[in-house]
């Protein structure tokens, strides 16, 4: 891919880090403060999530699906992106961590499979590696 970029280029990307003390055990009430968090936050480019904020729990294909149409709606009204940090995903043959980036217009642009899960924490006992690695652009960068 080529670099557009010059030496001077004065693109600027506004972006919000949501963070919060997920409860390990409760991925409902982890989506329900996600949800108040990303709803609270407008005047930037994109708001990126942290890895498996919901917790270790996997989510299943449907309540990914849910999820993404009620972000798509969020990042739509508020003309931003959302890049929804990786969550352990039960796809019906494999576990992958995915994250999805939903553009501004609410569609989702892409998804990435987490190409290395981590052995110290236990990942690779559970989750698929990815192949996965999409390029994808918000507000011209």
């Amino acid at each position: 891919m080529e670099n557009k970029q010059q030496p001077n280029d004065k693109r600027i990307l506004r972006l919000a880090l949501a963070q919060f003390k997920r409860n390990r055990h409760n991925p409902e009430d982890n989506r329900a403060r996600m949800d108040e968090i990303v709803s609270g936050i407008s005047g930037v480019d994109a708001i990126l999530l942290p890895e498996a904020w919901r917790g270790p729990k996997g989510v299943e294909l449907d309540e990914m699906r849910e999820m993404l149409g009620a972000w798509g709606k969020i990042a739509a009204e508020k003309n931003l992106a959302i890049i929804t940090g990786g969550l352990f995903t039960n796809t019906g043959n494999a576990v992958f961590d995915i994250c999805h980036v939903i553009g501004p217009d609410g569609n989702a642009l892409s998804a990435t499979e987490k190409i290395f899960p981590s052995l110290p924490v236990g990942e690779r006992g559970f989750c698929s590696p990815g192949a996965n690695i999409p390029v994808f652009e918000i507000a011209g960068v």
